[in-house]
Formats: C-alpha cells, structure tokens, sequence
C-alpha cells in the first residue's frame, strides 16, 4: 500500500524548513501517531495522522520518501 501525503497538508510551523531542506531523519513516530523528523536536535511534527487513522507497526514494515511537493510512504506486509 502506498500512502501520498501532499505538501499541502504538512504541519504548516515546518513548511518554510522543509522546502529549504533542514528537516533530516524523517520517519513514522507510532506513539505520536505522526511523520516526525529533526531540524539539528529538535524533533519536529510533519504530519499527524490523527485525522485519519491510528499507525500501527505489529504488520508491516516501511520505506519512506520525501520530495519538494510530498512524502511517500510505502508500506510492505511483514
């Protein structure tokens, strides 16, 4: 299954870093139900799937991508 999260729908506090590149270790945080990544030491909320459903790892494994309009995540059925 793969999942597209537009830009459009990011954490807007992160968008100007984002676009210019500063966000790193980018990865799926299960407890906090969110894409979250590092600006240096700070960890930062990308995204929050709150609205849409509850991330759970016990199934699956992933890869995730991100480019300048998205991140996406394909998930592979362990």
């Amino acid at each position: 299954m793969i999942i597209t999260i537009p830009f459009e729908h990011f954490n807007p506090d992160i968008k100007q870093e984002y676009t210019l590149g500063l966000i790193k270790g980018i990865g799926i945080d299960y407890q906090y139900n969110g894409i979250f990544g590092y600006i240096e030491e700070k960890e930062v909320e990308i995204f929050s799937f709150d609205k849409f459903f509850k991330a759970d790892n016990r199934w699956n494994n992933y890869n995730i991508y991100s480019s300048p309009t998205c991140i996406l995540i394909e998930y592979e059925e362990v």
